[in-house]
């Protein structure tokens, strides 16, 4: 599946979050996201930029509207994006358990996370030892 997805265009969403209400933080995540996607040979696709502005990630999921929006065109009949791309796994959520959920929702839904910085493709079988480390963490401190 994953040789499937690099022979075509990857069309990308992206998230952005920030706890606290600051605008050039969220512009620095998208822009960071599409430098990228534009590396890899991607698109981000303007029309799938999701934010959260003010927002913590552990708020409900009704309080976020961004991530609801986002959730809502991942799981349209017709997905129109292949990859989602996040600056880093905190601006998804916090809580190791929850991400790990979310990342996994995506997937059924048929769309990869990317995480810029660290790196990290969630279709790659690294992704999930590195899953695998956080649901451990998060069951310990739980």
């Amino acid at each position: 599946m994953d040789e499937l997805k690099q022979e075509k265009s990857m069309v990308c969403a992206v998230y952005a979050r920030s706890a606290v209400s600051n605008p050039s933080a969220i512009e620095l995540q998208i822009e960071k996201c599409c430098e990228a996607a534009h590396k890899r040979g991607w698109v981000a696709d303007e029309r799938y930029t999701f934010t959260d502005d003010g927002v913590s990630s552990n708020k409900r999921m009704h309080e976020r509207r961004g991530l609801g929006a986002l959730i809502a065109a991942a799981v349209s009949e017709t997905p129109r994006f292949d990859y989602l791309l996040i600056k880093d796994f905190a601006r998804l959520n916090r809580n190791p358990g929850e991400g790990v959920k979310m990342i996994e929702a995506f997937a059924q839904w048929g769309v990869t996370v990317y995480f810029v910085d660290p790196t990290l493709d969630t279709s790659q079988a690294n992704a999930k030892v590195i899953f695998n480390v956080l649901r451990a963490l998060d069951d310990k401190y739980s």
